[in-house]
């Protein structure tokens, strides 16, 4: 038999090395955005109402107005009722945010922290910077862009922004961007 491992806890768990030196163990995985809303209660989703858009339009925009977190975006999720390209950007400048206004709804129902951020739907205040992602989506398909994709790496610090442009003139599109707040590591930590 191989070496034993017994818990510090006193409650007599214990764990088995086998001789040729594996343990037999069982895992799950579960997103940051999952602990950071059950835990942290910094989970967030702000969504745009369907309206009807102009060409170059920008369907969503959210600015981080946290001045001590980082807002990470998990997801992005966009359609419309025209085959149009999409591009998800980060606009070139400090935003003054206009629009239709959107409240970050915190997605923890059990807390009433409210997002550090300010989000407008129909935003008019910014000018498309560079380009982060780009997708070319068929007329009332859902594109969504995920943690898998580029998700978690989109980082937002103080005053910046992420915004979501539709470049075909429509009747009918809608977003959805979903983050949440973290406290930033040193690189390398």
């Amino acid at each position: 038999m191989g070496l034993q491992l017994e818990s510090g806890a006193g409650n007599g768990a214990s764990a088995v090395i086998t001789d040729d030196g594996r343990q037999n163990t069982s895992a799950r995985s579960t997103s940051r955005l999952y602990y950071q809303s059950k835990e942290g209660t910094r989970g967030y989703s702000w969504q745009s109402l369907t309206y009807n858009y102009t060409a170059a339009d920008t369907i969503l925009l959210v600015k981080n107005t946290s001045t001590v977190e980082t807002l990470v975006i998990h997801s992005i999720s966009f359609s419309g009722d025209t085959t149009s390209v999409w591009h998800i950007h980060r606009p070139t400048t400090d935003v003054t945010v206009a629009g239709t206004t959107v409240t970050g709804a915190n997605l923890n129902g059990l807390s009433s922290t409210p997002a550090l951020a300010t989000a407008a739907a129909d935003e008019t205040g910014n000018s498309q910077g560079t380009i982060l992602y780009s997708a070319t989506v068929l007329a009332n398909t859902t594109y969504c862009v995920t943690d898998k994709t580029i998700g978690t790496a989109i980082r937002l610090g103080t005053n910046q922004s992420i915004a979501v442009d539709v470049v075909t003139v429509g009747a009918a599109a809608v977003c959805s961007i979903v983050g949440f707040y973290e406290s930033e590591s040193p690189v390398g930590a």
